[in-house]
């Protein structure tokens, strides 16, 4: 059965995002909702002593995807506000940005809306962005990109 993800609302999602992240990841550190997070609404230390490198994890909601005109250029947009926050990451320790939407990507080699995401990101983060890397979807609503 589906559900209409977008009904829960950007919070709501966001919590959906981090439950489903915990149950991936049981270190997971979660941040809390609507509040400024520097660009990482979650994060994955990938050594014991929670320093050095870590995972970071961005959750980014539209109310009504299928009333966007291109809602890719609209997630690249939201994405491109979301770079110099994550450049900020990088000499912190952050090594791979993990996406987590409601924007149902395309597969089209090349041009398709994961190929050019991933491509742009990565080339200008300086760290890899695997959209469509490993992908989870539920209901055809919720895509969690890494």
């Amino acid at each position: 059965m589906d559900y209409p993800i977008e009904n829960l609302g950007p919070e709501k999602f966001q919590q959906l995002c981090q439950s489903l992240l915990s149950q991936e990841y049981p270190q997971v550190q979660c941040f809390p909702v609507a509040q400024p997070d520097g660009g990482r609404d979650a994060i994955l230390y990938l050594d014991e002593g929670h320093e050095g490198k870590f995972m970071v994890f961005q959750v980014k909601f539209v109310r009504k995807p299928m009333a966007e005109n291109d809602p890719h250029k609209w997630l690249a947009d939201v994405v491109d506000g979301e770079l110099a926050k994550v450049q900020e990451l990088i000499p912190k320790g952050a090594v791979r940005y993990v996406l987590a939407t409601n924007i149902a990507g395309t597969a089209h080699p090349d041009v398709g809306s994961i190929d050019k995401v991933n491509k742009t990101l990565s080339q200008r983060l300086g760290i890899p962005l695997f959209v469509g890397g490993e992908t989870t979807s539920i209901g055809d609503s919720i895509t969690l990109v890494a």
